[in-house]
């Protein structure tokens, strides 16, 4: 390749709106490449013991495998096994939100009462309230404000049957070398949801969620600000819908347009008092 195949004069003899230049002396760079770190930049503010590090499918152990950094979200891995060409690692973390505008209430309470010999038996209650508010008014999907409360009532009864095992031992060559035990285990759970709790007595809707209010939305008309971007004006009214009437010629040579030049405010209303 010579010096001469590179040049383009038509570049500097052209003027800049010349398309025949833009195909000419065009050259375009691919690189690829791999590099090996140890470090990894994740989320900023993660959760506390919320992350995952897998090698292989093999769960890594922190301190001895990787270095974590919470705050900043910098994973460091110490296994050089992991940092290998072709090995599987796989990074599962939570973040917490930085601007959480929406008020959420978790509560819970258990109950259990053991009774029996030992106290092997017991009867139990669980119950779990949870409440998630929106500040909108009007509720967007995927925003809705929600009450879940799950209750839920468990017993386990354990009995020892003595003469079970007494009648075990009379038989020939079988001898228990644990007490016989009766057990029975029982669950009842029920989930009370609310997905919406948006109300609006006045509208009388019950758990409403929009798509889009739009009232952000609006349609704009630029008028000209230059002379060059008048406007022919809109033919008459009673015109209706036939363009090819001889009344659309009644709109005359009327065209409206920004002027650039400003009238003085005395010479729309004379009486007018101005400060200049």
């Amino acid at each position: 390749l010579t010096e001469a195949q590179y040049q383009s004069l038509s570049f500097y003899n052209n003027l800049q709106s010349s398309n025949d230049y833009q195909n000419d002396s065009k050259f375009q760079f691919v690189v690829k490449y791999s590099n090996r770190s140890s470090v990894i930049n994740l989320a900023f503010n993660l959760i506390e013991n919320s992350e995952e590090v897998t090698l292989d499918g093999r769960r890594l152990q922190r301190g001895s495998d990787y270095q974590i950094d919470y705050f900043s979200g910098t994973l460091t891995i110490l296994n050089e096994a992991a940092l290998a060409p072709g090995a599987q690692l796989e990074v599962k973390y939570e973040q917490h939100e930085f601007f959480q505008l929406d008020k959420k209430i978790i509560l819970g309470s258990r109950a259990e009462y053991k009774f029996g010999k030992n106290q092997q038996s017991y009867i139990g209650a669980t119950a779990l309230f949870f409440s998630k508010s929106s500040i909108d008014e009007k509720v967007r999907i995927g925003k809705e404000p929600i009450q879940n409360f799950v209750w839920d009532v468990n017993t386990k009864m354990s009995y020892e049957l003595d003469w079970l095992t007494k009648a075990i031992d009379w038989l020939p060559i079988i001898r228990t070398d644990k007490p016989s035990t009766f057990n029975i285990q029982g669950e009842v759970a029920q989930v009370r949801p609310n997905p919406n709790t948006a109300n609006n007595a006045e509208l009388g809707d019950r758990g409403v969620a929009y798509i889009d209010d739009f009232e952000g939305s609006r349609r704009e008309t630029n008028l000209g600000v230059q002379m060059n971007n008048w406007s022919m004006a809109a033919p008459p009214v009673d015109i209706g819908t036939n363009l090819i009437s001889k009344n659309n010629h009644k709109r005359g040579f009327a065209y409206w347009y920004n002027p650039y030049n400003r009238i003085p405010t005395n010479q729309i209303w004379p009486n007018k008092e101005t400060s200049a």
